[in-house]
């Protein structure tokens, strides 16, 4: 064999591509011949590549019964005149009240026109094209079927659409939820924060404060806008050892929580003492994002001079 032999084998079969869904036409009428002469003239049609199914019912009964077994059947060609002057309007009631099947694309056909006027039948019923039988020629039908699978096929696009914004909006409302139930929780959080005794400080990682509270403000005596940037270093006293800020900074930055007494200085110079906490916040990779210190200012608890850590 050769190596064109070997190339050629190895392509798939046409017959292997599987073939898009095809279109469901429902041709009802109680004439045969006329069944016969619609599968005739749409023997090897196609819309947008897809082949054409034709399925048949001689009633109104049998047209019941098709359409519950194929709801999703793309347009039917219906007889008005069969075992009843109005039998195939009954199956458009049926279809469209009972079924509430607002997409199948219903084409009456008609060979009594005056049993049932096509004005008066527009007006009353929700029919797609209203067609005498008699000067319904091949193309014409094949023209109506045409339009009636494009307007199916709009409409279904709108119903996506329609879908798909329902579930953008339904979204969007969540989103704005989450975000109002976010912002109230910050709101509240913000509020605790600014009344709370305990002073409260807010740095980055890399140790500038973002903020502090009223309670820090009245304690230290600086102005919020006046330290915003700088790091906490202005509050030393100079009465704790290098040690004992090393051996903070090795707590904290390795992301564990640190805690003791600090003797801080004030903006006026003078000394208080702080019990304080420094807890690192974290994000969703573990990794330090901020530090929070929470103190209380003890110093009127203190009446004989206090041993603090010097590490």
């Amino acid at each position: 064999m050769s190596t064109e032999d070997l190339f050629f084998d190895e392509q798939p079969l046409i017959t292997d591509i599987p073939e898009k869904t095809p279109w469901k036409l429902m041709v009802i009428d109680d004439d045969k011949v006329l069944h016969a002469l619609t599968r005739m003239v749409f023997e090897g049609f196609r819309f947008q590549g897809r082949n054409l199914n034709i399925m048949g019912a001689y009633s109104g009964q049998e047209a019941k019964k098709l359409i519950q077994q194929h709801p999703d059947t793309h347009v039917m060609l219906l007889d008005v005149v069969m075992e009843t002057d109005h039998a195939g309007l009954k199956v458009v009631d049926y279809v469209r009240h009972e079924l509430k099947n607002k997409f199948v694309r219903i084409i009456l056909r008609t060979g009594q026109a005056g049993l049932a006027p096509e004005h008066q039948v527009i007006m009353e019923y929700d029919i797609n094209d209203y067609k005498e039988k008699s000067d319904l020629t091949a193309q014409k039908l094949i023209t109506a079927v045409t339009a009636s699978l494009r307007n199916y096929n709009d409409l279904k696009t709108i119903e996506q659409l329609s879908i798909n914004l329902q579930k953008t909006n339904q979204r969007l409302q969540e989103e704005i939820k989450e975000r109002i139930h976010v912002e109230n929780t910050m709101r509240k959080l913000s509020t605790a924060l600014e009344q709370t005794a305990d002073t409260v400080l807010i740095t980055d990682k890399n140790g500038l404060i973002e903020y502090v509270n009223h309670a820090f403000e009245s304690v230290t005596g600086y102005c919020k806008m006046d330290i915003m940037g700088n790091t906490p270093s202005f509050l030393k006293s100079g009465k704790q050892s290098r040690t004992f800020y090393k051996k903070l900074w090795t707590t904290i930055l390795q992301g564990n929580v640190f805690s003791d007494i600090f003797i801080n200085k004030k903006k006026d110079g003078s000394i208080f003492y702080e019990e304080k906490t420094i807890t690192p916040l974290k994000d969703e990779h573990n990794n330090i994002t901020h530090f929070v210190a929470t103190g209380k200012d003890i110093s009127e608890r203190i009446e004989t001079p206090i041993q603090y850590s010097n590490g």
